[in-house]
């Protein structure tokens, strides 16, 4: 309703009291008009707002049918991927059931499944296969229906005890396979479903019968080299690298004074049994073996129990594995010591007694000359002597009947005597120089080196070349003499020697002929000087080294100690000689030396 202007209310008084009743009449009607539009504005007001709100709704279930659509179209995406990744399952459920059923059916373990009952509900091919039917036909039968009885009662209540119990089988048990038994290893375990419940056995067995056998057979093995091991009579154990000994036979432990309890409990080390100056030895050895796997047999002493020491050859070997350990067998040489100590300090009286003896030959031989020198010269005398008697007998006047009686005496028995007492002495002159050569040999004083004996057996033909040209003998050297460790001189006097004996001892019926050959042998070098001459009988063969033995006095002059010499100083050079000969033949000296 409009405002009333006060100039206008004014103006307005002087109007008629019917003008008022009518202003008033009309300004209820404008009131009430008023109040009806703003009464109808009011419920458009409120059916806008609600039609607004219907819109809204509107928009809002529109919005979420869009978003519902869009749903069901992911929804249905999802499904659809859903279903193929379904099929790709199956798929690969059928394909991987087909591998595991093709390897069940050929892997050579044998397996099959029961029910409840102990009726067999499927086995592979590999066990219809030993039973000799298809696996179809072994549906719905039993162990009594293959299987001996005793075997089937077994089976049987296996698989009820299993089924019962609920724990699986692990075993090695017996198995008729084409009426023949058979060792088999078996696994039987209860097949359960989906709630837990037991509904039968599953079973797999294989043939491990030649296995049982190998096991068998190291069985026995074992017991064989354990019962070799206690009883040997050498001593026995095995050690490891930190210095134990694990295990050890009865001859070792009487051999160290140990028990076998001691070993058990580790007391017996054979680090702490080794003495301080055997342990470096020791140490080359294990790293001998770490490297070839055995060790250089050694000579060493333990520590006993009783603080003794025993005297041990020690052979060792180790044994593959993880870590480094072996077996050790061990001599006892307490007997070889004491003899080698026996024989050392016989040795040693030996060669006293021999420096002795030479020294009595040297002085004997060197005092002999001096008496001797005396019967040669007044046997010289004597001759000259019976000459001037001779003379005088001649010159002066002399009755014949003493003539005819000194006549024998001065012609024949006093001129006999001195040829023989010359003669003696020439001999007893001849062994003296022997002797002394005999005796200067052990005496001197020998320089081994590296010895060419080629060069040196040329240069001794040289000195025997004019004779052997004049005796038409040929000396020969076949092919390349290998060197060797010997002193210079006396390896020229040996060779010398032996030529010499050889060409005393041709045989003067056929061309002589001398030959030395040589090669190498284990460390060694053998010369041989063979030759064509006359050979000796076996039997003699050993005594020509023996001293003054002549094998043909008559074939050759000499004292018979050239092969003696020859023997005496090849020992002191580290050597031997040895002679083959066959009579009519020849001879062949061989000569072993150190290689150089």
């Amino acid at each position: 309703m409009p405002a009333r202007n006060p100039e206008s209310s004014s103006s307005n008084s002087v109007y008629t009291g019917e003008s008022n009743k009518m202003n008033d009449r009309t300004t209820e009607e404008f009131r009430a008009e008023m109040q009806r539009l703003r009464h109808r504005n009011a419920e458009l007001e409120k059916e806008d707002g609600e039609r607004k709100k219907a819109e809204a709704q509107r928009e809002a279930a529109y919005q979420q049918l869009q978003a519902g659509e869009q749903q069901l179209r992911a929804t249905e995406q999802q499904l659809r991927a859903a279903n193929q990744q379904l099929q790709a399952s199956e798929q690969e459920a059928r394909t991987s059931e087909a591998q595991y059923r093709t390897l069940v059916e050929n892997i050579p373990q044998k397996i099959f499944m029961k029910d409840r009952n102990c009726k067999w509900v499927s086995v592979n091919r590999t066990f219809a296969s030993d039973l000799g039917i298809d696996p179809e036909d072994a549906k719905g039968k039993k162990d009594w229906d293959f299987f001996p009885k005793e075997l089937a009662d077994k089976y049987h209540a296996d698989d009820l005890r299993i089924m019962k119990t609920g724990e699986t089988d692990d075993l090695v048990e017996k198995y008729t396979q084409g009426g023949k038994e058979r060792w088999v290893h078996t696994i039987k375990a209860p097949v359960r479903d989906a709630t837990g419940k037991i509904r039968g056995v599953l079973g797999v067995f294989w043939d491990v019968t030649e296995e049982k056998e190998a096991q068998e057979t190291l069985r026995k093995s074992e017991a064989q080299m354990r019962g070799l091991f206690e009883s040997s009579m050498t001593g026995m154990l095995f050690w490891n690298a930190e210095g134990d000994i694990t295990d050890a036979n009865e001859t070792f432990l009487r051999m160290v004074g140990y028990s076998k309890e001691d070993v058990l409990s580790g007391k017996v080390r054979w680090r702490d049994m080794t003495p301080p100056e055997y342990r470096e030895q020791d140490e080359r050895m294990l790293a001998e073996i770490m490297e070839t796997g055995k060790g250089t047999p050694i000579e060493k002493e333990y520590i006993c129990g009783n603080g003794s020491r025993v005297p041990v050859l020690l052979g060792v070997a180790s044994i593959p594995g993880p870590s480094m350990s072996g077996v050790a067998f061990v001599l006892d040489i307490t007997l070889r010591k004491r003899a080698e100590q026996q024989q050392e300090r016989l040795n040693q009286m030996l060669k006293q007694k021999n420096a002795e003896l030479e020294q009595i030959v040297y002085a004997t031989s060197h005092d002999l000359r001096s008496p001797l020198v005396n019967v040669q010269g007044f046997s010289k005398e004597l001759g000259r002597c019976m000459a001037d008697l001779n003379t005088f007998l001649a010159d002066t006047e002399v009755p014949h009947s003493l003539k005819e009686k000194l006549k024998p005496v001065i012609d024949e028995d006093i001129p006999d005597a001195v040829a023989f007492i010359q003669t003696s002495v020439a001999k007893m002159d001849s062994l003296l120089t022997g002797l002394l050569k005999l005796s200067r040999l052990g005496r001197a004083a020998i320089q081994i080196g590296a010895v060419d004996a080629g060069k040196m057996v040329k240069d001794v033909f040289c000195s025997f070349e004019y004779a052997a040209k004049e005796q038409g003998i040929r000396l020969a050297v076949a092919g390349d003499l290998p060197p060797c460790k010997a002193d210079a001189g006396q390896l020229n006097q040996v060779f010398s020697n032996l030529i010499d004996n050889a060409l005393k001892y041709l045989d003067p019926a056929r061309p002589g002929e001398i030959t030395v050959s040589g090669e190498r042998n284990n460390g060694e070098v053998v010369y041989r000087i063979a030759d064509n001459g006359v050979g000796m009988k076996p039997e003699h063969c050993e005594k020509a080294f023996e001293i003054f033995h002549r094998l043909d006095p008559e074939r050759a002059a000499g004292e018979g100690l050239g092969l003696t010499i020859v023997r005496r100083s090849l020992e002191r050079q580290n050597g031997r000689i040895w002679v083959e000969s066959v009579p009519g033949k020849g001879s062949t000296f061989s000569v072993a030396l150190p290689a150089a």
